[in-house]
């Protein structure tokens, strides 16, 4: 077998990060040459740049560790590419390192390269599954959270902010003046997307959210608390979240029938405190895991910014309804007072006021409104309401409670033309 192309020396090469296998290949250095870089642990663009400080150092590395013969020709043609990928690597550190500071002092997050999310993604579907852009988290969610792992925080985003990578095709970029030279710098900006408005809306939001940890723990193996996370823990907290706890929950009357339920933005802002209270978790040791389960399991959490806004909402939803059912009690509890002093007014002339009580005129022939206090024999009107004072049975000149048709006869039946209209 041609040397290169030994099955060991091709599984070695795999362990390269790509941007160094891309160098490598570019300054043309042989597989062999670069499977023995990989098993010196040269397996980073970064390492290479450390492994001399100049090209006679880098010779030195090509002939002890390496143990190329730089007397041949083909050997001296090889140490001389290697040496060419050495000066690359070099700068591109040296770049990278620059922009990495500058982001560190501007507050913002460090750019990470394109070939080492191409990596991430590879090592995430040879886990779980196959990552479409439309569930890969775009790099700007990505790089919030690597820094937040950099820094030693973790912080709590939006949901806003969880934009995919098909959403961000096309990143958005943003220029500010650096005051100290004045000149002006053109930085990636942030991509903001609206919140879900359905169900499954959420459940794709929250595979990115899902998606954006697990690509994280496997960049950062040594953080305890992101390990063993899974997408499948962050399926159970949208079952959680849609399910019968949270936005299926309903308030029933004594009949069995719903009267309120939560609205889907309430269920929105209880998922942002989840999240918070995760992160607060995150910072205080605990793994990812172990703060969903036990945020998810908070009552008081639940009950301060779920169940106590969602029984607001529903009592300023009932409320005009409310007040007016009140205002109707009110005014028939007025009109059956009214009734009650008119037929206790003379005992021995019993008014049959309650049998017509439902023929009370409101207006007069002509439309005019009748007077409710000329009627009412415990109140007195002045004259000046500018409505009709008569009969609101007859219509006469004198007030209901003395109408002459209210008077039974002495049998006790009320006369034929009491309660005509």
């Amino acid at each position: 077998m041609p040397a290169g192309e030994d099955p060991s020396d091709l599984e070695a090469i795999k362990s390269l990060d790509p941007d160094l296998a891309g160098l490598l290949q570019c300054k043309d250095v042989s597989l062999r040459t670069q499977a023995l870089l990989a098993t010196k642990k040269v397996k980073t663009i970064s390492r290479l740049s450390a492994m001399a400080d100049d090209r006679q150092g880098v010779r030195e590395f090509c002939t002890k560790v390496l143990e190329l013969e730089p007397t041949a020709s083909e050997g001296l043609v090889e140490v001389a590419s290697v040496v060419d990928a050495w000066e690359s690597a070099r700068v591109r550190v040296e770049a990278r390192n620059k922009a990495e500071a500058e982001a560190v002092v501007g507050g913002l997050p460090k750019v990470v390269a394109r070939t080492e999310l191409a990596q991430l993604r590879e090592r995430f579907e040879a886990s779980f599954y196959s990552l479409p852009d439309k569930l890969l988290p775009a790099n700007a969610a990505l790089e919030q959270h690597f820094g937040m792992v950099d820094n030693g925080e973790f912080q709590y985003l939006s949901l806003k902010e969880y934009a995919s990578r098909e959403d961000a095709a096309r990143e958005p970029f943003a220029a500010s003046i650096d005051r100290s030279t004045g000149t002006i710098k053109v930085r990636k900006g942030q991509v903001s997307v609206s919140l879900p408005k359905t169900a499954e809306g959420l459940r794709l939001r929250l595979r990115l959210v899902a998606h954006a940890f697990v690509l994280c723990s496997l960049r950062y193996p040594h953080v305890a608390s992101l390990r063993g996370i899974a997408p499948s823990h962050f399926y159970n907290y949208a079952d959680f979240l849609l399910g019968d706890f949270v936005l299926g929950l309903q308030a029933r009357d004594a009949a069995g029938a719903a009267v309120s339920s939560p609205a889907f933005e309430q269920m929105l802002a209880y998922e942002y405190q989840l999240r918070k209270s995760m992160m607060k978790g995150l910072n205080e040791g605990k793994s990812l895991v172990f703060a969903m389960e036990q945020s998810m399991a908070d009552l008081v959490l639940k009950e301060r910014y779920f169940v106590t806004p969602c029984a607001l909402s529903a009592v300023n939803q009932a409320g005009p309804a409310f007040l007016a059912r009140g205002r109707e009690r009110s005014r028939s509890r007025g009109r059956q007072g009214g009734l009650q002093k008119w037929q206790g007014k003379g005992k021995g002339k019993s008014l049959g006021l309650a049998k017509v009580w439902n023929k009370l005129k409101r207006v007069t022939e002509d439309g005019q409104q009748i007077c409710f206090k000329f009627n009412n024999p415990s109140e007195r009107c002045k004259g000046q309401c500018e409505r009709a004072h008569v009969c609101q049975l007859c219509l006469g000149k004198h007030p209901v409670h003395a109408c002459p048709s209210m008077r039974e006869d002495k049998s006790g039946a009320a006369p034929a033309g009491a309660g005509q209209e």
